[in-house]
């Protein structure tokens, strides 16, 4: 295993521990206002909040390690279909197209954040907090999923097979 592969799995396991953080805080948010519905109490004002804000952070925390692990989508249903040469070629060609995708959804994602930034408005919900501190992790997420698709594409082009569960 190379030094490259090695830094990626080690970046991959602390973005799936982060995001793991992530959804648990958001299960403790919403726990706590069901227990306290249950109970007979109003629910809190920020627990679904924090939630939906929880959300955000695992999902863009989540999206490099998955494609690294084969759990994204993937459309493997003519496969077999294919002359073996071409079959051979198709990997490759998803791999490059899923890096067009990262740099294209970082280039996106990066506008907004700027943008966000830029204005600085709160999020619209109850509890007053500025919309840059949830989107700041979305270029983040992003750069790191568009580091694996660079990864996934270039053990694709050394002809290793993808992880289990992934195409």
């Amino acid at each position: 295993m190379s030094l490259l592969d090695r830094a990626m799995e080690a970046l991959n396991r602390a973005f799936v521990a982060a995001a793991a953080l992530a959804v648990l805080v958001m299960l403790f948010a919403v726990l706590q206002d069901v227990v306290r519905r249950l109970l007979g109490i109003s629910p809190s004002l920020w627990g679904l909040d924090l939630a939906r804000y929880m959300l955000t952070w695992a999902f863009f925390l989540g999206l490099g390690p998955a494609l690294a692990s084969g759990h994204h989508v993937a459309v493997d249903l003519f496969e077999r279909a294919w002359p073996g040469p071409l079959r051979r070629a198709m990997p490759v060609v998803a791999a490059v197209m899923t890096l067009a995708f990262a740099v294209l959804l970082l280039w996106f994602v990066w506008r907004l954040t700027g943008r966000t930034f830029a204005s600085d408005p709160l999020a619209p919900t109850v509890v007053p907090v500025r919309l840059k501190w949830i989107q700041a992790v979305g270029p983040v997420g992003c750069v790191v999923f568009a580091l694996n698709a660079a990864w996934l594409a270039l053990r694709c082009l050394r002809g290793e097979r993808r992880a289990a569960g992934g195409h």
